[in-house]
């Protein structure tokens, strides 16, 4: 499992930096002041992002025991995966204060209007990130493939010999 989330975690910082570096190319870059605005949001993608991880790299260890096929279309669907969940943990937390603010049923319509306004946004990027991240995770865990089955092997033969 180390190996495994060593693995996505390294894959997420080359996307974000890839992301950061385009979006520093055709000057998209937020302003500190438009950080300062949306702090909770920022804060919420900042932490959700190694939840998400943590929760792809135990599937990915989980595919990896079952079958080594369609690892490239299992990387494109993960990294996509992560932007959507990342988007709509934005929209449950900004839902929930909206509601503590307001003192009614928030939620619902915060889901609504990130899914309108974000999610073709965060669809294109995580399509974007997932196809051509998903190669270089694919050759990654391939890579790796036999430092996993090693650790799994050893796992299990001192989890047997400590019976």
């Amino acid at each position: 499992m180390k190996i495994t989330t060593g693995i996505i975690f390294k894959h997420y910082l080359i996307g974000l930096l890839a992301i950061t570096i385009g979006a520093w190319i055709i000057e998209e870059i937020p302003r500190w002041y438009t950080i300062e605005q949306d702090l909770i949001q920022w804060m919420v993608t900042i932490l959700s992002i190694p939840l998400v991880g943590f929760l792809f790299a135990w599937r990915i260890n989980v595919r990896l025991q079952r079958t080594e096929k369609n690892i490239y279309s299992f990387s494109v669907l993960i990294i996509f995966l992560t932007w959507i969940l990342v988007l709509y943990a934005k929209a449950m937390v900004m839902g929930l204060i909206a509601t503590f603010e307001s003192g009614q049923e928030k939620v619902l319509e915060s889901i609504a209007g990130y899914t309108i306004y974000q999610l073709w946004i965060y669809g294109g990027i995580g399509l974007i990130h997932g196809l051509l991240g998903g190669i270089l995770l694919r050759l990654d865990l391939k890579k790796n493939l036999i430092k996993i089955k090693t650790a799994r092997a050893i796992h299990a033969y001192v989890g047997h010999n400590l019976k």
